[in-house]
């Protein structure tokens, strides 16, 4: 396919560019809850520190192709909590390949969202979504796992509920 622009300039993406191999996609309704019991725990799966994990959604997909490229697209509701919040904190999802302490890849971008002034009391916290990209790199079985994060510091603790988790993965050509 080739695309031109009004200027004279074209580019040929040869029609492989852009190309779609699989797509995958996972709906759990569960609800999960994410607690923070003592602030500052330690990190898990080789990530950084004072965040605790939940298990949400999980996907297992084998690239068709070694130099493709996987997208990966996670969303999650939160609920209500019945605790208050503390003044730092935040909670958050990402995407994680491999689930050990070493060697564990999370290539999302992590979306913290503050719990400060965010809500001094229990309620409803907003909805959560996470967006990242990996090198398929070989055509070895990947297992995905979305996940929800409570965060805190100092003696602060933190309980997260979520529930209605999607995650999607799709393998492209690029």
């Amino acid at each position: 396919m080739t695309i031109h622009f009004g200027d004279s300039t074209s580019i040929d993406s040869g029609g492989a560019l852009g190309k779609v191999l699989q797509c995958k996609t996972n709906y759990v309704n569960d609800m999960v809850t994410v607690t923070n019991t003592s602030g500052n725990q330690s990190s898990l799966y080789g990530l950084t520190g004072l965040r605790v994990y939940g298990d949400l959604n999980t996907i297992t997909i084998t690239p068709v192709s070694s130099s493709s490229t996987m997208i990966l697209q996670g969303i999650s509701g939160c609920t209500n909590s019945q605790v208050s919040y503390p003044y730092q904190g935040a909670y958050g999802i990402v995407c994680v390949l491999n689930n050990s302490s070493a060697g564990a890849i999370d290539n999302t971008n992590y979306n913290a969202y503050q719990l400060r002034n965010l809500m001094g009391t229990s309620g409803y916290l907003p909805f959560v979504s996470v967006q990242g990209h990996y090198a398929a790199g070989s055509t070895s079985q990947q297992v995905w796992r979305l996940k929800g994060i409570a965060y805190t510091e100092g003696s602060n603790t933190c309980t997260i509920r979520y529930i209605k988790h999607h995650l999607t993965i799709w393998e492209v050509e690029i």
